[in-house]
């Protein structure tokens, strides 16, 4: 394979910087893929474009060249249709008025301010099935409820938009799944034919290692629970409880009364279907998948679900769930016929722009593959070797999170952080292993720098003020966006630096994961405990 030395690096570095001053993931990522073509044919621009379109772009969507392993040739392409599936069926659901239902239905139980935040977690958790939906759905619908309990449009926001992305992220069933497992696979295709890994084994094995996501759903839960804040959190609940809070009226804008509300089944039964088909299928095909292996492989849920077939099973989940919800709406007449329509498709049209991030950064990850039968320039391979002895292996998943965080900080999407990211990482982090004498049966290394790619940009996106996430969060709540900014900050920021201190570095230094996470709770507790007040006790 031809060496080309730093110029590989001038693709992904473009797209950062482009991503970072512009603003502008999708023509960043064009631009840096252009670039790569570009510089693999020595700056011929008739060869560049054939290897754009053809060997970049139409080959991350379906791989034509390699006819012998047609069941991989469609992953990405059934990615697409599980994210568009997913989308209409929230739109059916939210449209149809059962979203609605389902949280109507259980507000009566909220009868204190303890109760009313835990309840509104709670609910943030149950809607782990797309961010958008989440925030949307419950700013709306529980505006009345947190005002009533004199809970501040700040604190609302913040319980919102803190489990809205961590919930989606880790959720096996999610418009979130399809994307994370999609770019790890763009990782895992550029590392040698020799590595036997799956993009879903590395999704699933990187779980334990995302502590961001996971100790901020702690943190709401203990700020609910127990009821203390610091910080300008605290100052904003302390007027909402004097009365003094200040309502923005470019934010207040009044919930729509007139929106429709249905049986919550409506929406319950066709999540529970699709979260159902989709365990099933996971199950049934990695059970033969197993099963005709030659010796059979043991038949533990690691192997099982290690050979499964993720991107069939989200398929057929999300079509199934569709099914379910058409069959249980349209008998009820809900609303007109072409209104349900609308609704699904609004909802497949809300995922396209997370489509074409994922199809370009599929392109880009391409552009830096050290694999000798794929028109890459070699960058992982590049950077490890460049690397190799600079940056000590434990320090790895720090900075990886750190290099995530800033960016999604910088660009406020999280999805194009991952995208550009992730394919990266996973090269230079199994280069320097390899380096080292480290292996994947050995080391929990790679899986660890995965989840910290994905933790870090969720950490980043939540301290954004650039971010959709946080800006349709604070919109929907009807809290001013800067002091939702403001007031998130601290919070993230404190689960953000004890997922360093107590989690990305002793792991990499060998400390037991579990044991990680018990010393990082045991930390956020004593921080709440010793930085909390109780609003209402000055």
């Amino acid at each position: 394979m031809e060496q080309y030395g730093w110029l590989s690096l001038l693709p992904p570095l473009t797209a950062i910087v482009l991503a970072l001053t512009t603003r502008r993931i999708l023509l960043s990522l064009l631009i840096g893929v252009a670039f790569g073509a570009l510089i693999y044919n020595h700056g011929q621009p008739l060869a560049a474009l054939q290897t754009f379109f053809v060997d970049y772009l139409l080959a991350n969507l379906y791989d034509f060249k390699t006819p012998e392993f047609v069941h991989k040739n469609f992953d990405k392409l059934k990615a697409f249709c599980f994210t568009l599936a997913m989308g209409a069926m929230v739109g059916l659901i939210t449209v149809s008025g059962g979203m609605r239902g389902l949280v109507e239905r259980v507000l009566p139980w909220a009868s204190s301010r303890r109760r009313g935040q835990v309840l509104i977690s709670l609910l943030g958790l149950a809607i782990f099935f797309d961010d958008y939906a989440n925030m949307l759905l419950l700013g709306g619908t529980t505006r009345p409820l947190a005002d009533r309990l004199k809970i501040s449009r700040e604190k609302l926001a913040y319980l919102i938009d803190s489990t809205a992305a961590p919930v989606a992220g880790m959720a096996l069933v999610s418009t979130w799944v399809a994307v994370e497992i999609q770019y790890i696979a763009s990782g895992v295709d550029s590392l040698p034919q020799a590595v036997q890994m799956e993009g879903i084994e590395l999704f699933l094995a990187s779980m334990p290692y995302r502590f961001y996501p996971i100790w901020a759903l702690f943190f709401v839960f203990l700020i609910a629970g127990l009821e203390r804040d610091f910080g300008p959190m605290l100052s904003a609940e302390r007027k909402c409880l004097d009365d003094k809070a200040e309502r923005d009226p470019l934010f207040d804008a009044p919930t729509n009364d007139a929106d429709v509300t249905s049986h919550w089944l409506n929406a319950a039964l066709p999540i529970i279907t699709t979260v159902g088909v989709v365990a099933y299928w996971l199950y049934a095909s990695g059970l033969q998948a197993v099963n005709a292996e030659t010796p059979p492989l043991e038949p533990t849920l690691i192997n099982i679900f290690g050979n499964a077939s993720p991107y069939d099973a989200l398929v057929f989940g999300a079509l199934s769930g569709i099914l379910v919800a058409l069959i249980m709406i349209l008998p009820q007449r809900i609303i007109p016929l072409q209104s349900l329509g609308w609704g699904m498709l609004q909802g497949a049209w809300a995922m396209t722009p997370a489509l074409a991030i994922l199809w370009f950064s599929g392109a880009l990850a391409t552009t830096t593959s050290s694999e000798p039968d794929v028109p890459g320039l070699g960058t992982g391979a590049y950077l490890a070797e460049l690397t190799r002895g600079s940056i000590p292996l434990w320090l790895l998943p720090t900075v990886t999170f750190a290099l995530s965080a800033a960016m999604a900080f910088s660009t406020g999407t999280s999805w194009g952080t991952m995208a550009i990211i992730m394919p990266l990482a996973i090269e230079l982090t199994y280069g320097l292993m390899t380096g080292d004498g480290l292996t994947l049966e050995t080391s929990p290394l790679l899986s660890a720098v995965v989840g910290t790619v994905l933790a870090g940009a969720i950490f980043g996106d939540h301290c954004s003020p650039l971010s959709d996430t946080t800006i349709l969060s604070s919109q929907s709540c009807g809290c001013n966006h800067i002091a939702h900014v403001n007031t998130q900050m601290p919070y993230a920021l404190t689960v953000g630096t004890a997922s360093i201190v107590c989690g990305t570095l002793p792991v990499a230094l060998g400390a037991s994961v579990w044991v990680c996470h018990a010393v990082g709770v045991a930390a956020l507790i004593a921080v709440v405990f010793f930085l909390g007040r109780r609003p209402e006790l000055k």
